[in-house]
């Protein structure tokens, strides 16, 4: 039965599952995906829109389609494509940004960030293990879909769901139900991404590794057109730059989502991967061309769910509980 539905949910195009996914429940402790989007038990959306005045839209980038019916509270801007390089940054500080990036405020780590560098979830050990973290790469919008509806109002359903009191098995029922954020934004497009992590053993000064990852991505990210600066050398001939960031720009027989390559020595751990677009591809100038084709959600915006419950009898346990579930249930 799940299959099924899953398999129909897949059908369906991009752009109609993003429209359909703003408004929806989502547990930040996931990784940010559209399939993990959570209705109301009816199937509809958690917060009032604007369903009676709709509008058909045309989707800037790629084919520009046309998706009927949508609500006015919903609008669509062009993408762009933007290439980010992260300082170098200690576990905290990294958390703070990553979740700056999805309008989320506060240093608790998100499912993404999970995905992203590879750590277990249990952020206490996560933090003790990661030294430093950074990342480099390309985020490539399609189109930018989000809520224009304010303030957003929830519906009565997840209201009445709230416990009015501390009841550990009603509390986390809600959260399994509904989530903890409610998805406001997102784009349509794919991400290309260098990520590093950096292990407590390791002597690599924060601006050494920097360079490193920046003169990785410029290699990769040109199709190993520059090269140069990894193959730097001192006057003895061994290389300058670690071993595992030249190790990367060897080529991969093997088709994998994702490439990593770990160097003990070093204490440094180096993650490529993909969302969106041919996720197989080891060319990032390929990829690029296949974004259009195969696009995935990104860049997913979210706001509290709580926010919205000012007021609603048991708001501040639940607030207590999704608290106590990001930092230590997952």
């Amino acid at each position: 039965m799940f299959e099924a539905v899953m398999e129909d949910y897949q059908r369906k195009p991009i752009e109609l599952r993003a429209i359909d996914s703003l408004g929806l429940g989502f547990d930040f402790a996931g990784d940010f995906r559209l399939k993990f989007a959570k209705k109301c038990l009816n199937g509809e959306r958690l917060v009032v829109l604007d369903e009676k005045n709709k509008r058909d839209i045309v989707i800037p980038g790629g084919g520009g389609g046309v998706i009927e019916g949508v609500s006015e509270d919903i609008r669509v801007d062009k993408g762009d494509r933007i290439r980010f390089k992260s300082d170098v940054l200690e576990f905290s500080q990294m958390s703070e940004l990553v979740n700056q990036k999805s309008s989320v405020q506060g240093k608790i780590p998100s499912g993404y960030i999970n995905a992203l560098f590879d750590l277990t979830g249990a952020w206490l050990n996560d933090a003790a293990d990661a030294k430093y973290l950074a990342f480099d790469g390309y985020f490539i919008s399609l189109c930018y879909l989000h809520l224009t509806a304010s303030p957003l109002v929830l519906k009565d359903e997840v209201k009445k769901a709230v416990p009015s009191h501390w009841d550990p098995a009603l509390l986390s029922r809600f959260i399994q139900t509904y989530g903890t954020h409610i998805i406001v934004g997102m784009a349509i497009g794919g991400q290309d991404l260098l990520c590093v992590k950096q292990r407590p053993s390791s002597a690599i000064p924060p601006a050494e590794l920097k360079g490193y990852l920046e003169d990785l991505g410029d290699c990769l990210f040109s199709d190993g057109n520059s090269r140069s600066l990894l193959e730097r050398k001192t006057r003895d001939g061994k290389p300058m730059v670690p071993e595992v960031f030249n190790r990367m720009l060897q080529s991969h027989p093997m088709q994998f989502t994702s490439i990593t390559e770990t160097s003990s020595k070093d204490g440094v751990t180096i993650m490529w991967t993909k969302r969106g677009g041919d996720v197989f591809s080891q060319s990032h100038s390929k990829w690029l061309q296949t974004v259009a084709s195969n696009p995935e959600g990104i860049l997913f915006k979210f706001v509290p769910i709580t926010s919205l419950l000012t007021g609603v009898p048991g708001n501040g346990y639940l607030s207590h509980a999704i608290n106590l579930y990001l930092r230590w249930v997952r």
